[in-house]
């Protein structure tokens, strides 16, 4: 699917004026004779209302307000709503979720794109996400999203679009919000056994213990095993496999009305045996070097040439043979050829790598939220975060046998990175209680204690990478909202912010390719470089009825610039990349012939200037007089997306709920450029990583027993999405044709008088294959490998809660 041409212009047009019109749609609900119940305020983070509308307390402005009164898109979903649904990690959150994509490079790597901003690139040793993860307000570091942190949650929250001012940079597509059950006054818990499919084992559990009136403590922590069910033929491994530990320590001290301390510590141990790829294509006549040793002719990756290495046992035979054949063949035919007839023959969940596959992963961190009420119109907030975070990977790029892309980091770790953070606010009400502001500051400091290193094989040289990134940043922000009611009408206000960032950031690097440093300036090389930046957002919002509210909004974001840990003289710095954007939204809780529903519509336009862009090419290195395959980011683009998106809440009956979210998007370069070509138009550049129809639909009917038995809970959700490019590059293979996915959850809940559940899940019952990631070089590289998804699985569960 070509993202750069979409819909007719007139469709777009269309599309786009139906967000305009939301003031209409606005009036229309308000004055057709709807009847409206207006949801309370939630004093816990979720809760079903009367109404039978889960209503949830969300943090999107850094402080507790209910969904549906915050004039931004969001959508947010409590611990037993992503149970019901059956998400169990962030990958999990686009079957619910259709403007958020997810992207891996290897099956516990996670990249997040929402609303076509995708973090694809970021890693520890350089670029900057844009959509950030935080866990319990605290922002995790690069890479630091996989599977080992869905249990014992209060709730997910997913914003969508440019969240620079209370958020900060690296939020352009959004933030997503992990909030971990605290520790209450009520003595209580639950464990949860788990038994299914690859041998699937899993028990999870918490303990809320009250220690006095003003000190309680939560303890939470879930191991899960689970076979791989992809087999490498070559080494015998089972590949995709799982294996995680995980907990959690949290203690709430309030010694009084006015002070809140809540401190907690969290880990998380993951150690599988990697990730699998399946070679989907291989460009035989892909030119690495177009003179070799001076016989005029170019060197491919295959094809019916000899090997170059001929030349050094037999140079007039080796030249004649690359005459007859026009070329000196990396992989002399039928080599990769029979790779790619045996993995097609194979199917997709048979591997063919060498290498030996591994993947471990350590997360821990100490989080502490200080809480002071100065006064009753006056809070002081300090969120202070420690996290550490190593990785070590080995997998197989290419998804053949033989050398062409590998990593192979033999020990050490690949990511290793240090981050202490911490954030005040100043939260308050100004004015009679019209004006309600936050101020505050944020600053942040990451370092790697040992230098990270990571091994790699390209074309079957072999080059080691080390680097020793440092990270700064300071800012400070500020934002208010003045009450309009008594100059224009009830319920108008007016919301402005604006953040002021500075970054800092040092590299300290090293490439050693086939032995000899491949750095122009040597080995090591030492950057450095700064940046300065604004972010802002003003926006007015119309509280209709206390359940309806209009809104509009304009914002400004932008991601931290840095630099090239890459070999070659190809630029080691990148500059920032700021997004604007204009939002247009419709919340509303409604009544229609008895039927009890929820409706949120949303219509954007963001605008992305000097993107951070992935380029690669092969070029020979003056230093080793080598050819190499360089990768680099560069500000080399700007791109515009638009968007349409809805979420439809509905409970026709008691005990019956459905719910519908629809994404439209239409994302396209509006300029990309070569800046190793005098800054020459490149074209037909996909836009990656986005569908433009994504669509989930979810719903759930309880049907109750006797007050012995209790009450059985169907549940299923389905998610479509259409055709979406995988590869930042030009790629025939590197792309997903769109899929259906469903899957369906039975649960049987306080049966025998006790608060036992036992549950019966099956996801994608109907063995749908998909691509969900991979690595698609077949322009650069001369190959495409696939990640597909999970099969089916089933499983079985068991929980029983205690206490409170």
């Amino acid at each position: 699917m070509n993202f750069g041409n979409g819909c007719p212009e007139s469709t777009k047009m269309r599309s786009l004026s139906s967000g305009s019109s939301l003031l209409l749609i606005a009036a229309t609900l308000a004055g057709a004779g709807f009847s409206f119940a207006a949801p309370a305020l939630a004093q816990e983070t979720a809760s079903a209302s009367t109404s039978g509308l889960e209503d949830i307390v969300v943090t999107a402005r850094r402080k507790e307000e209910s969904l549906q009164s915050v004039p931004i898109s969001v959508q947010a979903f409590s611990g037993e709503t992503l149970s019901e649904r059956n998400v169990q990690d962030a990958n999990d959150l686009q079957k619910v979720v259709p403007s958020l994509t997810t992207y891996q490079q290897a099956r516990d790597e996670v990249t997040v794109s929402i609303r076509g901003q995708s973090s694809s690139g970021a890693s520890a040793q350089g670029q900057n996400p844009r959509v950030t993860a935080y866990f319990a307000q605290v922002p995790l570091q690069t890479g630091d999203n996989g599977p080992g942190r869905f249990f014992d949650l209060s709730n997910v929250q997913v914003l969508k679009g440019p969240q620079g001012t209370l958020f900060g940079r690296n939020s352009t597509g959004g933030a997503m919000l992990y909030e971990p059950a605290r520790p209450t006054q009520d003595l209580g818990g639950y464990v949860t056994l788990q038994l299914g499919q690859f041998h699937d084992r899993q028990i999870e559990g918490a303990l809320n213990l009250p220690i006095t009136d003003i000190l309680s403590v939560r303890i939470a922590g879930k191991r899960a095993k689970r076979d791989g069910f992809t087999k490498n033929i070559v080494t015998g491994e089972e590949l995709d496999d799982r294996n995680y530990v995980a907990g959690r320590v949290s203690v709430l001290f309030t010694p009084s009305d006015s002070f809140e301390n809540y401190t907690m510590f969290d880990y998380l141990k993951s150690d599988t045996n990697g990730s699998s790829q399946q070679i989907l294509g291989i460009d035989t006549n892909k030119i690495f070097q177009a003179n070799v040793a001076g016989t005029g002719l170019p060197l491919a990756l295959g094809g019916g040439g000899p090997s170059p290495t001929l030349l050094g046992t037999n140079y007039a035979l080796a030249v004649q043979l690359a005459t007859a054949a026009g070329r000196f063949s990396l992989f002399p035919d039928p080599l990769l050829p029979n790779q790619l007839a045996n993995q097609n023959n194979l199917g997709p969940r048979i591997s063919q790598s060498a290498v030996d596959g591994l993947s471990r992963a350590r997360s821990w961190g100490v989080t502490n939220v200080t809480t002071f009420n100065l006064s009753d119109d006056l809070t002081l907030k300090n969120i202070f975060g420690y996290r550490r975070y190593k990785q070590l990977s080995r997998y197989d790029f290419d998804g053949t046998v033989f050398p062409l892309l590998d990593q192979i980091t033999p020990n050490g770790w690949s990511a290793n990175i240090r981050q202490i953070t911490d954030e005040i606010q100043l939260q308050g009400k100004a004015l009679d209680g019209k004006l309600d502001f936050t101020v505050g500051g944020f600053f942040l400091w990451g370092k790697s204690p040992k230098p990270q290193t990571v091994t790699q094989v390209s074309v079957g040289v072999p080059s080691v990478n080390t680097s020793d990134p440092v990270e700064r940043s300071q800012a400070v922000f500020g934002q208010a909202t003045y009450d309009l009611s008594d100059m224009v009408t009830e319920g108008f206000s007016i919301t402005a912010g604006y953040r002021y960032t500075h970054d800092f950031r040092s590299l300290t690097a090293s490439n050693v390719r086939a032995g000899v440093c491949s750095l122009l300036f040597g080995c090591p090389n030492f950057q450095k470089v700064a940046f300065n930046a604004s972010s802002y957002n003003i926006g007015l919002d119309y509280q209709i009825t206390p359940q309806t509210l209009l809104y509009v909004t304009h914002r400004r974001g932008y991601r931290a610039g840095g630099l090239n840990p890459q070999a070659g003289n190809s630029g080691f710095q990148y500059d920032p990349e700021t997004v604007t954007d204009f939002e247009a939204g419709l919340k509303t809780d409604f009544t229609l012939g008895g039927m009890e529903g929820r409706a949120n519509f949303a219509a954007y336009m963001s605008k992305l200037k000097d993107a951070q862009v992935s380029l690669s090419f092969s070029e020979t290195n003056p230093v080793t007089n080598a050819t190499a395959l360089i990768n680099v980011i560069s500000n080399a683009a700007n791109a515009k997306i638009k968007g349409l998106e809805t979420d439809i809440t509905l409970v026709p009956f008691e005990n019956f709920n459905i719910s519908a979210s629809y994404a439209y998007t239409d994302a396209k370069y509006t300029k990309f450029f070569d800046p190793n070509n005098n800054n020459a138009p490149i074209t037909g550049r996909p836009f990656p990583f986005q569908a433009k129809h994504r669509l989930n639909i979810g719903g759930n009917y309880t049907i109750p027993l006797s007050e012995h038995w209790g009450e059985v809970t169907a549940s299923a959700n389905w998610s479509y999405s259409s055709s979406y490019q995988l590869s930042v590059f030009p790629d025939p293979l590197g792309v997903e044709n769109g899929y259906n996915q469903l899957d369906l959850r039975l649960d049987w809940k306080n049966f025998g008088d006790r608060d036992v559940t036992l549950g019966l899940f099956v996801n994608n019952v109907t063995k749908e294959l998909y691509k969900i990631g991979g690595v698609p070089i077949y322009s650069v590289l001369g190959t495409t490998s696939a990640l597909y998804n999970e099969p089916r699985t089933w499983g079985l569960q068991l929980r029983y809660r205690f206490g409170e």
